[in-house]
This record gives structure tokens, C-alpha cells and sequence, in this order.
């Protein structure tokens, strides 16, 4: 989550670790439900290839 742009970081731990409700996120972060859906959609895209990338890749290999 360190290599992720702040504000996607930021929604994502809320969302997610946190478990904020949407509404509260979107107020602490002053966005829309819309805008927040995107940037949301755009962290966990984010994690996702990071994971395939650095993490799923790496077992395949062997590596440790």
C-alpha cells in the first residue's frame, strides 16, 4: 500500500481495513459516491497487479 497515490491509499484503508461506511469515507475525503467508486476500483486494481507481479510471480518461480 506504500507505492499506491495517497488518495487511493487513503480510501482503501478506510473502506477496507477500516470498514467505514461509504458515506463517511466520502465526507472525510470530499468526494462524491462516483468519484469514490473510481478511486476504490483504481486502488484495488492497483493491489491486485502489484500482488501478481511481486508476490504471485515470485512463488511460481521458486523464489523467496
Amino acid at each position: 500500500m506504500g507505492k499506491l497515490p495517497r488518495r487511493l491509499a487513503d480510501a482503501f484503508s478506510l473502506r477496507v481495513l477500516d470498514q467505514s461506511p461509504p458515506e463517511n469515507v466520502c465526507e472525510i475525503l470530499s468526494v462524491t459516491p462516483g468519484n469514490f467508486r473510481v478511486i476504490l476500483h483504481r486502488a484495488r486494481l492497483r493491489l491486485r497487479e502489484c500482488l501478481e507481479v511481486n508476490w504471485f510471480e515470485t512463488a511460481a518461480r521458486g523464489e523467496s
